[in-house]
């Protein structure tokens, strides 16, 4: 419990930047479509829990966002054009 109210003390002791840091942090696992933010999508979406979720099916997830992802670049791609 010691590192909890240690974490505690440091993230109050400067709270814009606890949030910058977190925010960056977050925003890079969506970007690289790391396993922590795929298995948030599946639970999101199942309710089933993260331990649960099997690697196949966070893989499976991860080529799913990245097709989705490269399918909205090309509309943005043609829309500007």
């Amino acid at each position: 419990m010691l590192n909890a109210e240690y974490a505690k003390k440091i993230y109050y002791k400067d709270v814009e930047k606890s949030r910058a840091r977190g925010n960056a942090i977050t925003s890079e696992g969506v970007r690289k479509l790391s396993d922590y933010y795929v298995k948030n999508k599946i639970r999101d979406a199942t309710g089933i829990s993260a331990k649960d979720i099997p690697q196949e099916l966070v893989e499976a997830k991860r080529i799913e966002l990245k097709i989705i992802r490269l399918i909205k670049e090309k509309r943005n791609e043609q829309k500007s054009c």
